[in-house]
């Protein structure tokens, strides 16, 4: 179906959008013949779909006589596929919460996974959880890679998702401390399996002093060689700098 179409006159296009707006008088809206509805809905679906206001998602939101013309389905697959490019959670879960939303496909549920990790929507994964199963293990490493410590307990409780030692690498890498708390609370034993490098080095490559502190604190065999004091000087961090001549140069 094309998307270029006539102009549609302006008093039932008003009606139309305050009606549906407020999804009241919906039978007053499925009076509407079906070509009429189809040329509202394609004159302004660029202004749908790239929306992010939720009221204009709302206002283009139909009733089961509407997906006789197979129009809705349409928007509400594309109103998932934008909603995941714009990384909003608050309307891909706006997209689940409609009636006559498609199922998506497995590639679009993968995404939406990935958006509601990345933005911590917890509420939004349970349900893709509950309805799909498509969260899992790759989840719980989103999940420690973007910081978001209460999705990584839900998984580890709920899905029983595993802590490894690469969970404890990228904890060191994006300098994430309460992560690494969550590590040492939940799997004390991964601090224990003898890591591929030294973690104090590997903390100093990438500048975080905090995260050098921790392991110092908290991890019984931490690693530390000179490595780790030229990373410090490379980055012109003096406090790391001295740390390290405190506690592991001159050791």
């Amino acid at each position: 179906m094309s998307f270029e179409t006539t102009s549609i006159n302006e008093k039932i296009l008003t009606f139309f959008k305050a009606t549906v707006r407020t999804e009241k008088n919906t039978s007053a809206v499925k009076m509407l013949p079906n070509d009429m509805i189809e040329k509202i809905i394609y004159e302004y679906y660029d202004g749908f779909h790239k929306s992010k206001n939720l009221e204009m998602r709302n206002m283009f939101y139909f009733d089961y006589k509407f997906n006789e013309t197979g129009a809705v389905p349409f928007l509400f697959e594309e109103a998932l596929h934008h909603s995941i490019q714009q990384r909003n959670s608050t309307l891909i879960e706006w997209y689940f919460s409609k009636k006559g939303h498609t199922i998506p496909r497995k590639s679009e549920l993968d995404r939406a996974v990935d958006v509601a990790c990345i933005t911590g929507n917890l509420k939004l994964l349970v349900h893709l959880h509950t309805n799909f199963q498509v969260v899992g293990q790759k989840t719980f490493d989103l999940a420690v890679k973007k910081g978001q410590v209460d999705i990584m307990k839900w998984l580890h409780m709920s899905v029983g998702t595993a802590i490894t030692i690469n969970h404890l690498v990228d904890a060191i890498r994006y300098g994430n401390e309460d992560v690494l708390d969550f590590i040492r609370e939940n799997d004390f034993s991964v601090l224990y399996l003898v890591p591929p490098f030294p973690l104090i080095d590997f903390a100093c490559n990438y500048n975080h002093l905090h995260v050098v502190k921790w392991l110092d604190e908290n991890h019984p065999f931490p690693g530390y060689s000179d490595l780790g004091m030229r990373h410090a000087i490379f980055h012109e961090n003096d406090d790391l700098v001295d740390f390290l001549k405190k506690d592991y140069f001159l050791k």
